[in-house]
């Protein structure tokens, strides 16, 4: 897989590389030994990616999405969280909410499980960071207020 931002939007392209792809104008890629099989692609990612990046910003997005759409290459994009929200099915699902937060509000993401008799309740934002730390590491893992105070002076835990 292989994920570039492409011009002229905030969003990527991410696309798998069969072993010859003339379709991204690139055919010495799918002849190059390095790229011929799954596991050489991975293990020589470092020069792969750079080489798909710098071709997939030659074109837009949605140009590459029906290229490979038409040549039967599995290809989807990689939205923004603005991206997303503004898709017709997130939409007309609700998928966006906002839980109170101690600054405001928090946009989350709403479960995507919608059962009539139990419906998902959403009781708080994510918390900030280190906001729970004090209860799990006393309540969970019983550690005694000697021991986490050890653990905050260490900079382990905040």
């Amino acid at each position: 897989m292989c994920s570039a931002r492409t011009p002229g939007s905030p969003q990527s392209s991410s696309i798998g590389i069969r072993s010859r792809q003339p379709e991204i104008g690139r055919p010495e890629l799918g002849r190059d030994g390095r790229f011929a099989t799954n596991r050489g692609r991975v293990e020589n990612r470092a020069a792969l990616i750079p080489e798909l990046a710098e071709t997939l910003r030659n074109r837009r997005t949605a140009a590459w999405l029906e290229l490979f759409e038409a040549a039967g290459i599995p290809s989807a994009p990689i939205n923004s969280m603005d991206q997303v929200f503004a898709e017709p099915q997130a939409a007309a699902r609700a998928v966006r909410i906002e839980l109170a937060h101690p600054y405001g509000t928090a946009p989350s993401v709403a479960s995507p499980v919608r059962l009539s008799a139990t419906p998902p309740r959403y009781h708080r934002a994510p918390p900030l960071l280190g906001e729970h730390t004090e209860e799990i590491l006393h309540d969970e893992l019983k550690l005694s207020a000697d021991r986490i105070d050890a653990l905050r002076a260490a900079q382990v835990v905040r």
